[in-house]
């Protein structure tokens, strides 16, 4: 028969594996649904109709612009705007995906200004974003007759405001 002090210290070495092996789970995914993200990303003028995602299903509740195959969803935006997840690269060098950027009110104001100045120049944006999901297999592409790259584990997230940086 095991002395009492046994079995305590047989419990707390399995509540304590058990505790290890839900970290050893969540390394390497900082991103959790839902909670708010920093996010750092260059842009220019010209990339709010270049720059599109394509995916069979919804990322976090979020939606590609294109399909699986690669074809347009609909005609119209999502009722809430300018919605639709698109891709962008983060100062880090991360593919991210974002829906809402262009449609944030300092975003929006800084590219109308850069389109009547003529302006490409490229500023960084830093915004606060909800983290929606992690996509499956998806495809992105930077320029609309451009290829197709296939990425997979991609956060995707909605930005609730930006400051533009120049």
């Amino acid at each position: 028969m095991m002395a009492p002090n046994s079995r305590r210290d047989w419990t707390i070495a399995a509540v304590g594996l058990l505790l290890a092996a839900v970290i050893w789970m969540l390394r390497g995914r900082p991103h959790l649904e839902g909670t708010d993200q920093t996010v750092a990303v260059t842009v220019v003028p010209a990339d709010r109709p270049d720059l599109a995602c394509s995916a069979d299903g919804p990322i976090g509740g979020l939606r590609c612009r294109y399909d699986g195959r690669g074809d347009r969803i609909g005609t119209a935006a999502p009722p809430d705007g300018d919605r639709w997840l698109h891709p962008y690269v983060t100062t880090g060098g991360t593919v991210v995906l974002l829906s809402g950027v262009f449609a944030e009110r300092h975003v929006a104001d800084w590219v109308a200004g850069a389109l009547a100045a003529g302006s490409s120049e490229r500023v960084t944006l830093t915004c606060e974003a909800k983290i929606a999901g992690t996509s499956g297999p998806v495809r992105v592409r930077w320029r609309p007759d451009g290829t197709w790259e296939n990425q997979d584990g991609l956060v995707a997230a909605t930005v609730e405001r930006c400051a533009v940086r120049r």
